[in-house]
């Protein structure tokens, strides 16, 4: 999940509120870091894995919802 204020974490994602969520693996992850590449456009930096979060360092575009 992402806020706009990056202190909002409790509750579901409500757009409305700033809020938002994506699911990118399923699997066991560890750390992650999120970074604004373009207007509408965030990298996710991630540890995943399909038994262990530490097996693998992955990185996805995902489109973010306008502010």
């Amino acid at each position: 999940r992402a806020s706009r204020d990056g202190l909002s974490w409790g509750g579901a994602a409500e757009p409305s509120a700033g809020l938002w969520a994506r699911v990118l693996h399923r699997g066991p992850v560890a750390y992650s870091c999120v970074a604004r590449v373009g207007e509408g456009l965030v990298a996710v930096l991630y540890e995943a894995g399909e038994t262990r979060p530490d097996e693998q360092i992955r990185c996805c575009l995902v489109a973010h919802p306008a502010p």
